[in-house]
């Protein structure tokens, strides 16, 4: 079935505040990078009627927080406040005329944290399952139909932590490694992200040839306590996310590198190779 979405960047910015909206659904789903999160919002055309709605949120970065919340905007500035949770981006989805009840978002935040936890590669820093409801099982019907579509707009916004991304069957085809003298690294690829698996390791000796753009990312993970400086190595502390897998390889290796060539499967097939197939095979 064909869907319309329209789509708003908010001041015109691609990178800043995006506002969706289903034409033919009442869904409205706003994606706001933290540092762009202001009290300016509230008096905003988009923010300013739906606000007192009730809502379900997202606090995106390495982790996921599922929320919920009658005032989202105050919610959300509370976590800020707080800062307990680490986070860098921020989605949150209502209804333009506000058909959530307590009820409802009870239930969407606690199908959701389930379906992330069964479903997520990434990890979750909710440490309970959600609160209890008690809906009409027509309801629930309804209410899982909100749930397809939030995947969808997920899908389209390279975040879907609620499908799985990969077949289980045919993954440690799509495991690819680093081993060297001085780098023992392992990637976890899929359609979306390239994971770097905790424990990797690679080289510390810093060559002229690294481009300053991977100096300055790995400095950055050292300083967020990704990577860690031990023996002369350094250590993936956590897994981690990258959207591309030069990244890694330029960090690991510390010097300029072709990194299609670098990172090989268990049958020896480099990532290149693999990618090629992938393309060929669709």
């Amino acid at each position: 079935m064909d869907k319309t979405l329209q789509i708003t960047f908010y001041k015109g910015e691609t990178n800043g505040i995006k506002i969706l909206e289903f034409l033919k659904w009442e869904i409205i789903w706003f994606f706001i990078p933290k540092i762009l999160f202001t009290t300016e919002l509230l008096y905003s055309d988009y923010f300013r009627d739906s606000i007192i709605n009730t809502w379900v949120y997202f606090l995106l970065w390495e982790k996921i927080y599922i929320g919920q919340a009658v005032n989202v905007f105050e919610r959300l500035k509370s976590h800020i406040r707080e800062g307990k949770k680490e986070f860098k981006d921020i989605m949150c989805f209502t209804t333009s005329d506000n058909s959530f009840d307590e009820w409802d978002i009870n239930y969407l935040e606690k199908t959701i944290i389930s379906l992330a936890k069964e479903k997520s590669d990434l990890h979750l820093m909710n440490l309970s399952n959600g609160n209890n409801t008690n809906i009409k099982i027509y309801r629930k019907a309804d209410l899982n139909i909100y749930i397809e579509e939030m995947k969808f707009i997920l899908n389209i916004l390279a975040l879907n932590f609620l499908e799985k991304n990969r077949e289980e069957n045919n993954w440690d085809e799509a495991k690819f490694h680093i081993d060297s003298k001085s780098t023992n690294a392992t990637l976890e690829i899929n359609e979306k992200w390239y994971v770097v698996l905790k424990g990797s390791y690679g080289n510390d000796n810093e060559q002229d040839s690294m481009l300053k753009t991977y100096k300055n990312l790995r400095n950055e993970l050292y300083e967020r306590w990704v990577i860690e400086k031990r023996d002369g190595k350094i250590y993936f502390l956590k897994n981690y996310i990258f959207t591309s897998p030069t990244a890694p390889a330029q960090i690991l290796l510390w010097y300029s590198v072709i990194w299609p060539q670098k990172w090989k499967n268990k049958n020896g097939m480099t990532l290149l190779e693999y990618e090629k197939n992938k393309i060929i095979d669709n």
